[in-house]
């Protein structure tokens, strides 16, 4: 599985992320960057719960979201 979410910085927030433990890649083009996300087939409820709480904290805190890439 991969995702992609549009962000402003994804540098800024692969970072952030990578700072609580979670992997999440900067991706795109200029003038379409986003985030590219690759969970385990295997991932638990509570590590993604996990994950989209410090998603959630970051982005109000340092990166504005902009939504999912559809």
């Amino acid at each position: 599985m991969m995702l992609g979410i549009k962000v402003q910085e994804p540098l800024a927030l692969s970072r952030a992320l990578m700072q609580r433990g979670f992997l999440a890649l900067p991706a795109g083009i200029t003038g379409f960057e986003a985030l590219a996300l690759t969970p385990p087939l295997t991932i638990t409820k509570n590590q993604l719960n996990g994950f989209l709480d410090a998603l959630t904290e970051i982005s109000t805190d340092r990166v504005k979201v902009n939504g999912p890439v559809g």
